[in-house]
């Protein structure tokens, strides 16, 4: 207590910010004149929600109106706002609200982190590597079980079975077996999604084959109706040349009045004539050909749609 002492006069902490404002709490500094400022930047400091005016005006009146209570100065300071705290005003709520909430907040502020570190040594025994699995609601279980059991020495055949026990065993049961089962919901929803998912991604790959089967088919049909037309062109062509040339013979033999020139070009135009009639024929089938590849293409795409989104 002396070293403490000794650090607290010398220290430079205590001179300046919220360690400085803390001293407000000090059942030695209460009534003194400057702890109503220092109260106010210690609720300006913390989360709250609290007119500083309305704090200041009800630290006032707190010291004139309550004595110091008979609380030993050995006791925790908490000790000595415990009857503050739990003093009633007329209408039966706390009679310094705003002094309790900002006194309450300050003494919850962690004095170091011993607690801590104490919580990660405990964390540590019980979440070994065999069990780093381990969900987090597990541990925070096992974590209030063990502190459960300090009053009793950590001994469970020393825990009296009451009736509150036994009721919060089943209540802890039915809440376990609610989360298996939730568990199991979530699981089965996940291998079902998965299943429509893989279905879907073969139903893809199957489409996508067959549509590149449909499209090599297709390619070659057209290929070979290019390589037909080409052929055709040229025949035509050629008939053209063959009739221009027929008739100019005619022409010639019928001046001339050579029966055997005539009746030689009278059979190279009904040839020629032929080769013309074909060459209809073949359009003909040309222009059917088309429009079958085109209810080909139709019928392809109308098959491959993707469905609307609703």
């Amino acid at each position: 207590m002396a070293s403490a002492k000794k650090i607290i006069e010398k220290v430079q902490l205590t001179q300046s910010g919220l360690l400085k404002q803390l001293t407000c709490l000090q059942p030695a500094n209460r009534k003194k004149s400057s702890r109503p400022d220092y109260i106010a930047k210690l609720c300006d400091a913390l989360p709250l929600s609290i007119r500083s005016d309305h704090l200041k005006d009800e630290w006032k009146l707190m010291v004139i109106q309550q004595p110091e209570p008979e609380v030993d100065i050995s006791d925790r300071i908490e000790k000595y706002w415990r009857y503050f705290i739990d003093l009633k005003g007329s209408d039966g709520g706390p009679k310094y609200p705003n002094v309790s909430m900002v006194v309450k907040a300050s003494l919850t502020l962690s004095h170091g982190n011993a607690d801590v570190e104490r919580g990660f040594s405990r964390s540590g025994c019980i979440l070994t590597e065999d069990n780093t699995a381990m969900p987090l609601k597990m541990l925070n279980a096992r974590l209030s079980i063990c502190d459960g059991m300090l009053p009793y020495d950590r001994k469970p055949h020393l825990v009296p079975v009451t009736q509150h026990l036994l009721t919060l065993a089943h209540h802890a049961h039915a809440s376990y077996n609610a989360y298996l089962e939730k568990k199991k919901q979530k699981e089965s929803e996940a291998n079902q999604k998965k299943a429509e998912e893989e279905a879907a991604a073969v139903a893809r790959i199957e489409a996508e084959k067959h549509l590149k089967e449909e499209g090599k088919k297709l390619q070659s049909l057209e290929e070979s109706l290019k390589k037909t037309k080409t052929e055709q062109h040229a025949k035509e062509k050629l008939t053209d040349s063959l009739l221009t040339e027929v008739q100019d013979k005619l022409k010639k033999a019928v001046q001339t009045g050579d029966a055997t020139d005539i009746a030689v070009a009278q059979t190279l135009l009904e040839t020629a004539r032929a080769k013309r009639e074909e060459r209809q024929t073949a359009q003909v089938a040309n222009e059917m050909q088309k429009r079958v590849d085109k209810r080909k293409s139709n019928l392809l795409d109308h098959f491959f749609k993707k469905p609307k989104t609703e």
